[in-house]
């Protein structure tokens, strides 16, 4: 499987920074708020092939089995965010 950075054109250290970046918004949220609930937007998808099977992918966190979503950046939409996480978590393009 490709990684997102290589199929975006952006280089590993972009890459990284850009999830620097975002961890940094969701800690700075965490200092203010502490171990409070915090309410956070997602998107993913469920992707169907021809056979109707569902892609389903092992998560690293958890070795669960589950589909291609994550966490919504700022300005982003519910689809974009949808089709960025598919495409950095299969590199499959939508």
């Amino acid at each position: 499987m490709k990684s997102w950075f290589s199929n975006s054109g952006l280089s590993a250290n972009s890459f990284m920074q850009e999830i620097k970046d975002y961890m940094g918004y969701i800690l700075d949220l965490r200092k203010e708020l502490g171990h409070r609930p915090l309410i956070m937007s997602g998107a993913g998808a469920v992707i169907i092939n021809k056979d109707n099977r569902i892609l389903l992918q092992k998560r690293a966190d958890n070795g669960f089995w589950g589909l291609p979503a994550g966490s919504m950046e700022l300005g982003e939409s519910f689809e974009a965010c949808a089709r960025r996480e598919v495409m950095e978590e299969t590199g499959i393009p939508w």
